[in-house]
């Protein structure tokens, strides 16, 4: 029998599925496969180019950086300035923020050339701002995902300074929402400081144990699911 997680916690809460774990956890991996075809625990990824949801994606289309790759990709080619969740370490402790960049050298340019752990293209909640701020940013961002109506799966990535730390909140929706109700949830319910949508649809993946049994949420499409460019990885995931 496999026994309790210690490095993560799983909950479920008004129609999401939530991983809890110390941002020093998660890591981007490039899978270019369903997030059911790993062994891996976590969420899909970014947005990516496919001309078929069954095989590999042609590129990704959100910065996918896991600390050593040297060709991590940019958001939407480097023509869009959206959203993006990074980790890195400060005094030997890890810690996220979430910035608006085109590539990685853009990212740096904004928040110096910091020890990056890990770095997650997405796009903007800005959790720290209105509703209309947030909705300018979206419109900015130009994205072809509405923020509200017609509703779909959502995933998102948001952190949250703690007592003991700085945790990741991985979630992905199990019923229809939109991205307002999903910004709502990062930022009432989960009080997290600041968040990014991820690829929606089809796309939502998650995989995890807990509850005594492997969850394999693998989307809307035929199992195993869509096959996605990246993921949101634990690292340690017992």
């Amino acid at each position: 029998m496999k026994e309790m997680a210690v490095n993560y916690s799983y909950f479920e809460r008004s129609g999401y599925r939530v991983i809890r774990t110390h941002v020093s956890n998660i890591v981007s991996e490039v899978i270019k496969k369903p997030v059911c075809s790993t062994n891996n625990y976590g969420i899909n990824g970014g947005f990516f180019a496919s001309n078929n949801y069954t095989a590999p994606p042609t590129s990704g289309l959100s910065i996918s950086y896991d600390g050593t790759t040297q060709n991590p990709g940019s958001n939407a080619g480097g023509t869009r300035n959206r959203g993006t969740f990074f980790t890195y370490l400060d005094n030997g402790v890890t810690k996220a923020g979430i910035t608006r960049c085109t590539t990685i050298p853009n990212l740096k340019q904004q928040v110096g050339n910091l020890q990056f752990k890990t770095i997650i293209g997405g796009g903007s909640f800005h959790l720290t701002g209105s509703k209309e701020q947030f909705e300018a940013i979206h419109e900015e961002e130009q994205w072809s995902v509405h923020a509200g109506i017609p509703a779909t799966r959502r995933a998102g990535l948001g952190f949250k300074n703690e007592s003991n730390g700085v945790y990741a909140y991985l979630v992905t929706s199990t019923v229809w929402k939109t991205l307002y109700n999903l910004r709502d949830f990062f930022k009432d319910d989960l009080a997290c400081n600041n968040a990014i949508f991820l690829d929606g649809d089809g796309s939502v993946q998650m995989q995890v144990y807990a509850n005594g049994e492997l969850i394999k949420a693998d989307g809307t499409d035929p199992s195993p699911g869509r096959y996605v460019w990246n993921m949101v990885k634990l690292i340690n995931k017992n």
